[in-house]
C-alpha cells in the first residue's frame, strides 16, 4: 500500500471513530437529558401517542411544564396531569428541609388546573404524584410539590395505604444503610393517573350538569380509576398500579403504555427499551 493510501485509510478510521463517539454522546443526551432540562429522565420524557386501549383522545394536547424537582405532562381539557417524572439521588433523601408549602394552583396553569378547594367534600385526598417526602431537599422544591399540577384525586384508602407504601419503597432505594452502602445511585420515576373511558364519561356528564345549573357550586373533578408508577434503578425496572380500592397490582410497562397512551423510554437504546417493555 502506498503511503498516501495508508494515510487516507487511517484518516477514514479516525473519522469513523469520531462519528461513532458522536453518535454515542447524542444517544446519551437523549437517554439522560431530553433537550437540556430533562436530565432527570432516563430515556427522555413520556410521549403521548394515544391508541386503541387508551381512553384519552389521540389529539389531546399535552402541556409540558418544568419544575425544579419534577416535570409534568398536563392535559388542559381534562384539567389533570397525565404523567409526572422525577429522580432521586442519596443527597435528596439525606439533606432534608422538611415539609414546606401548601396546596395551590400552578402559576403557569391557573386557567386549567383544579383548585385545592374543588377537592373539598368529595371523599377524596389530594394525592401527590411526585411525593412530598421526596421533594424535601430544598425549600422551593418542597413548595412546588404542593402545586395542583402534581396532584390527582385519590381515595383515602389508596393514598394512605398501598400508594404511600410504594412511595416509601422507592424512597428507600436511595437511603444509605448503616454500612454506607447505597442501593441505587439514582432512581428514575415516572408516575400518573390511569384514566379509563368510564372515568371520562362520568366526568363529562357531571360537567354538563354543572353547566346546566349555571356553574353554581364546585365544578366536578376527574377521578381516575387508579394510579401507576414505573421506576428504574440500575438496569432494573419495576412497574405497578394501585387502584382506588387500595389494591396494588404488578403490571408490565407495555400494559401501562397501552392503557395510558404514553410511550416510555423513547430515547433509550432499542434493545434496552424492549427489555423494559418485556419484548
Amino acid at each position: 500500500m502506498r503511503r498516501e493510501e495508508l494515510v487516507e485509510s487511517k484518516s477514514m478510521v479516525l473519522k469513523t471513530h469520531i462519528l461513532l463517539l458522536s453518535a454515542f454522546f447524542v444517544w446519551a443526551n437523549l437517554a439522560h437529558a431530553d433537550t437540556g432540562r430533562h436530565w432527570r429522565y432516563y430515556g427522555g420524557i413520556p410521549r403521548f401517542i394515544g391508541g386503541k386501549g387508551c381512553a384519552i383522545p389521540k389529539d389531546e394536547k399535552i402541556e409540558v411544564r418544568h419544575r425544579r424537582g419534577y416535570d409534568i405532562g398536563f392535559a388542559p381539557r381534562l384539567h389533570i396531569s397525565l404523567w409526572v417524572a422525577y429522580s432521586l439521588v442519596p443527597a435528596d433523601v439525606t439533606n432534608q428541609v422538611g415539609r414546606v408549602g401548601s396546596f395551590r394552583r400552578d402559576d403557569d396553569l391557573k386557567m386549567f388546573v383544579f383548585s385545592p378547594q374543588q377537592y373539598s367534600g368529595r371523599g377524596v385526598d389530594r394525592g401527590h404524584l411526585a411525593p412530598s417526602q421526596d421533594m424535601q431537599y430544598a425549600t422551593d422544591v418542597s413548595r412546588e410539590s404542593f402545586w395542583m399540577g402534581n396532584i390527582v384525586p385519590q381515595s383515602p384508602v389508596m393514598n394512605r395505604g398501598r400508594w404511600k407504601a410504594l412511595e416509601s419503597k422507592i424512597h428507600g432505594l436511595v437511603v444509605p444503610s448503616g454500612e454506607g452502602f447505597v442501593c441505587a445511585h439514582r432512581v428514575h420515576v415516572l408516575t400518573g393517573p390511569l384514566i379509563e373511558k368510564a372515568d371520562i364519561e362520568r366526568y363529562e356528564n357531571k360537567m354538563k350538569q354543572f353547566k346546566r345549573k349555571g356553574r353554581q357550586g364546585l365544578a366536578p373533578i376527574l377521578k381516575p380509576s387508579a394510579c401507576w408508577k414505573i421506576y428504574k434503578y440500575g438496569m432494573n425496572v419495576d412497574s405497578y398500579i394501585v387502584k382506588m380500592s387500595g389494591r396494588e397490582e404488578r403490571i408490565s410497562i407495555n400494559e401501562i403504555s397501552k392503557r395510558t397512551g404514553l410511550k416510555f423510554f423513547d430515547g433509550a437504546l432499542p434493545g434496552v427499551r424492549n427489555r423494559f417493555y418485556g419484548k
